[in-house]
């Protein structure tokens, strides 16, 4: 309306040109108004044009010619206001075209800008080749995994493969050869290597596209720079081969289990100790191979393993082997954490202890049995001293008494009771291992042929004796009548098992042990041996009774039918002879005992012509008794006074010194107890003596000395040792030895 306002001032301003060209401001304001503002609002511009000039500039003129004018404004004004309108359209699809088309210059920029920053971030680089062209284009990222610069860089084959480690390069070329003939992919990895000489490791792939006729074109793809990634591979492999080496190669069994308890892994240790396969432990659950009685312990520690109320946990428990034997063995339980992809798990390493449970149940057997053993041999040494006045009072009695006197009769039954009690104490004493042994070198095999008609009229007729002996001598250093009665003891032990017949084998052998075949004879140490078995077909011992077999006065027999002493005894004397016994038994299978003693070197000495030969009783030499105990010492004065010596009376060894020192005439025997209270004993006395009389002879009493003594001394003492309790005969028999030098 405005532009139409303009128009019609511009006519009434100039008259003249309004008079000859009236409608042209008229066609210039619908032009200008359809330009700026659309095709409608320009038509509208005519039509009021129209009416303006129809009404103010065409008064004077005829209707048609009037009509026909402004029909021309009218059509001239829409005509002006479409061409406005369509130059307005195009000129403004042209500018929407070109903003559109620079929108997407510049996403087209950012994407490019992020996918590069997104493959520079990844490691990636793209690369371009025109095979025709033999034209190679690489990204900046490309660029930077070889080390090289743009410029540097050919562009073409031969540049890329000169960057390609020697040792993988014939694999590429046959790798592109491929790719060209066949599929089209490429795909490798390989070593690169960069101008300073630093080696990388990438991965490559691309495809190939092909001509119309089929002939490779263009190959495009993408390579990474996997060094790092392979570097961490290998560290990992690494780490999971020094991983699998331990566990493999693992002296102590370890066991992995699932939050079920069902193994997924075991390593050769642990296969061995439970006799399974890693493929058949993988169909059982540890709970399978736990020994009944240890289950509810086991499963209550690992309930709060996995709870998380502790971090692990370690507990000894008994394994069921595939073959039903029962073994101990230490666990020490863990939880693995687990990751995303993997749950957790339970590691178990398990150490067999079998072996230090045998040896501490045997330390706490050989304690106990020390400890009765100190406590058998005190009671021994006391109860020896009484038996001495007893048996040697009996003695006196019987020599004042007649044939005839019925008293006589009631000595001689208490004389009895004494002998039967003396060898109580004798059995305590080799129990306890106090006794004194006579060692000599001596035959085993031998020793064993001169018993078997003693061995076979005391098994019986029913029950079949065999004995096989070794075919080389079996010499060994032992008190030839202990062994004996070790062998009758155990032939005693076995004739008892047999309740209806049977068979006892005696067998000996000569036996080397050392570290192949040590498990075998356990705890018996490593060295040379003769082994003296005695195996019966009897009833076995119960696996309950077992610990207790070597124990004083343990029995499992009716009353009346043994002691309990026997097995005791054979304990004793074998340690003492530092040997070791080992029984095998299994119930009603039979029982077999096994008695290691030490080889030794050299053979048995002859016997001299003569030796043995009674000496007269009687004389009438100086003895100097050391005995604390009263009533053994009177009963000694007693017996050497009636047989014609003169006797003088200590009771301690302080004493006797004294005696020694203050006494002027000959003394030819010091006769002494070994141990004796007062602070000095019979080896000390003996000791100090000489140096005050030379050519003083010494007879030691004892009863309970092997540890005084000790062994070393034994032998050379043997000769000069009197076992309490003795008889008034075996007191002057022994001193006219001593002093006869025999």
């Amino acid at each position: 309306m405005l532009l139409t306002g303009i128009a019609t001032g511009i006519d009434f301003a100039f008259p003249a040109f309004s008079a000859h060209l009236p409608l042209l401001p008229y066609s210039l304001a619908a032009g200008i108004t359809a330009w700026f503002f659309g095709f409608q609002p320009g038509l509208l511009v005519s039509l009021l044009s129209v009416l303006v000039v129809g009404s103010f500039f065409l008064p004077n003129q005829s209707f048609s010619a009037d009509l026909v004018g402004l029909l021309r404004l009218a059509l001239a004004g829409c005509i002006t206001a479409m061409i406005c309108w369509l130059i307005d359209r195009r000129t403004h699809t042209r500018q929407l075209i070109e903003a559109q088309k620079n929108h997407a210059e510049e996403q087209q920029q950012r994407l490019q800008a992020m996918l590069s920053s997104a493959a520079r971030i990844a490691g990636m680089g793209s690369w371009e080749y025109d095979i025709v062209h033999d034209r190679l284009e690489w990204d900046d990222e490309t660029i930077r995994i070889f080390g090289v610069t743009r410029e540097a860089f050919g562009g073409n084959i031969a540049s890329f493969f000169a960057l390609v480690h020697p040792d993988d390069l014939d694999a590429l070329k046959a790798m592109q050869v491929r790719a060209l003939a066949s599929h089209g992919i490429i795909e490798m990895e390989y070593r690169i290597v960069r101008p300073d000489g630093t080696q990388r490791r990438v991965y490559d792939r691309g495809q190939v596209t092909r001509h119309e006729a089929g002939k490779p074109a263009q190959a495009t793809g993408m390579m990474m720079d996997v060094t790092e990634q392979r570097r961490a591979e290998e560290a990992r492999r690494e780490i999971e081969d020094r991983f699998r080496a331990i566990f493999e190669n693992s002296a102590v069994g370890i066991a992995l289990t699932n939050p079920n308890g069902v193994f997924t892994a075991a390593n050769h240790a642990y296969q061995r100790m439970v006799g399974y396969t890693e493929d058949e432990l993988r169909s059982l659950s540890f709970i399978d191979i736990t020994y009944e009685e240890d289950r509810p312990v086991n499963l209550e520690l690992r309930a709060q393993l996995w709870q998380g109320r502790l971090q692990q946990f370690q507990m000894e428990k008994r394994y069921r082997h595939k073959d039903g034997r029962l073994f101990w063995a230490r666990n020490t339980v863990s939880l693995a954490p687990g990751t995303e992809t993997t749950p957790r798990f339970g590691m178990a390493i398990v150490e067999d202890i079998t072996e230090q449970r045998l040896l501490e149940e045997q330390l706490r057997q050989s304690q106990k049995m020390e400890a009765v053993g100190r406590l058998a041999g005190g009671v021994a040494h006391d109860f020896n001293n009484m038996l001495n006045v007893i048996m040697g009072h009996c003695e006196i009695l019987q020599e004042k008494l007649t044939a005839e006197d019925p008293v006589r009769k009631k000595v001689e039954k208490i004389e009895a009771a004494a002998e039967r009690a003396a060898n109580l104490t004798r059995q305590l004493l080799a129990f306890s291992r106090k006794q004194i042994l006579l060692l000599r070198i001596m035959d085993l095999n031998a020793t064993i042929g001169q018993m078997r008609s003693m061995m076979s009229s005391l098994i019986g007729d029913d029950v079949e004796l065999v004995i096989r002996t070794g075919r080389d001598p079996g010499y060994v250093k032992a008190d030839p009548g202990q062994i004996e009665q070790v062998v009758m003891n155990l032939i005693v032990n076995a004739r008892d098992a047999l309740t209806q017949g049977g068979q006892v084998v005696i067998e000996t052998s000569s036996l080397e042990i050392n570290d192949e075949n040590l498990a075998d004879h356990r705890p018996v140490p490593t060295g040379s041996y003769i082994t003296l078995s005695v195996s019966d077909t009897g009833c076995g011992i119960k696996p309950e009774i077992m610990p207790h077999i070597f124990e004083p006065f343990y029995t499992t027999k009716e009353q009346g039918r043994g002691t309990g002493l026997g097995l005791s005894i054979v304990y004793g004397i074998i340690q003492q002879s530092d040997g070791h016994i080992r029984v095998a038994s299994e119930p009603g299978s039979g029982t077999t005992f096994t008695i290691y003693l030490p080889c030794t070197n050299g053979h048995p000495a002859k016997i001299a012509e003569g030796a043995g030969e009674c000496i007269a009783d009687g004389g009438s030499e100086t003895i100097l008794i050391a005995e604390d105990e009263l009533l053994v010492s009177e009963f000694t004065r007693t017996m050497l006074e009636s047989a014609g010596y003169t006797v003088l009376e200590a009771h301690n060894g302080q004493e006797a010194i004294e005696i020694a020192k203050e006494h002027n005439g000959h003394i030819d025997l010091l006769l002494t107890d070994v141990l004796m209270s007062g602070g000095t004993n019979g080896l000390e006395l003996a000791a100090r003596l000489s140096s005050l009389r030379p050519e003083l002879k010494v007879l030691y009493m004892t009863g309970y000395t092997a540890d005084l003594i000790g062994r070393n001394h034994i032998a050379d003492l043997q000769n000069r040792l009197l076992q309490k309790p003795f008889t008034a005969n075996a007191l002057r028999r022994r001193i006219r030895e001593v002093l006869s030098g025999a």
